[in-house]
């Protein structure tokens, strides 16, 4: 949905109608509903990436990040997009966190893990990691 947003944002709005379906495929979708679709898509995200982790321990935890191109500020840009995967004790996987930063510096691997603690992670006892720079 963020990718049609965009093109429909980034696509001059004197664009005909032909054009607009061919970006959104066989269903066009007005940039009104679009932008309201994913307004509601944040906020529901806003809520999972502050939900209180205290709930079930979490002896097992991978991070580690992934870079992506992201539009930010009308260009495109690397970043690196940390995650943070949990399993519990009977072997279910949760995803922890995801998070964007500019890159994966010491500093923002520590903010990204003390933010997991303060929203209530326990009970990790082995960490997975590729033993990048910033986690070391």
């Amino acid at each position: 949905m963020r990718a049609i947003a965009h093109d429909l944002k980034v696509a001059p709005s004197t664009v005909d109608r032909e054009r607009r379906r061919n970006l959104c495929g066989k269903v066009c979708y007005a940039a009104t509903t679009i932008a309201s679709t994913v307004a509601t898509l944040d906020k529901e995200l806003a809520v999972f990436a502050r939900r209180r982790l205290d709930d079930v321990a979490i002896p097992y935890a991978l991070v580690d990040a992934r870079y992506e191109n992201v539009h930010e500020h009308g260009a495109v840009r690397s970043r690196a997009v940390q995650i943070a995967v949990g399993v519990d004790t009977a072997g279910q996987r949760h995803v922890l966190a995801v998070a964007l930063a500019a890159q994966e510096s010491e500093a923002r691997w520590t903010t990204f893990l003390k933010q997991l603690k303060a929203r209530g992670l326990h009970g990790v006892q082995y960490v997975v990691s590729d033993s990048h720079e910033g986690l070391k």
